[in-house]
């Protein structure tokens, strides 16, 4: 049963992963600012980082499949699975602190989002420099990252006073 609990569970997280990333989401050209980040973080906050990262990866292939907006890009499926895993790394079995959910959010959104994502779109999408694409996307970056500590920090606290998920024992 605990097997089937954790099945349901993940996914639940990855539709609403790629519900978050498909219509709660900003789409610009090469920007995309939405709430995708609470059901990734989510994953890896409850199942650690290689859950976490296979959960972010199914989302972005199962998002391309449903509701496509360009070419699918590998390399972002990579990322999107480093994001969950770094999530996964950073809060799983940890106790809740602002700092960890800071560098979680920070590697994120500086390291994966602002560097390995610009260079994906850079190699896929041909006409722009990498310069163009990353002082636009650094941009954003930086503005998405203490929203999404905020967010995840504030989140990390009502699963932990809740203890929302321990009837269901993972």
């Amino acid at each position: 049963m605990k097997k089937t609990k954790k099945i349901v569970l993940m996914g639940l997280l990855i539709a609403l992963d790629v519900i978050a990333a498909s219509f709660l989401t900003i789409k610009m050209t090469y920007l995309r600012i939405g709430t995708s980040f609470i059901p990734v973080s989510f994953t890896g906050l409850i199942f650690g980082p290689l859950l976490g990262g296979i959960g972010a990866g199914i989302a972005d292939v199962v998002q391309f499949l449903l509701f496509p907006s360009g070419a699918f890009i590998p390399g972002i499926t990579l990322d999107s699975f480093l994001s969950g895993a770094v999530y996964g790394l950073l809060l799983h079995k940890k106790r809740p602190a602002l700092w960890r959910t800071f560098t979680a959010a920070a590697i994120n959104q500086l390291v994966i989002s602002g560097v390995l994502t610009t260079f994906w779109l850079y190699l896929a999408i041909p006409g722009n420099t990498f310069s163009a694409l990353f002082i636009t996307r650094i941009i954003k970056c930086l503005i998405m990252t203490p929203i999404e500590t905020v967010v995840i920090y504030g989140m990390w606290q009502l699963k932990e006073r809740t203890k929302v998920f321990s009837r269901v024992s993972l």
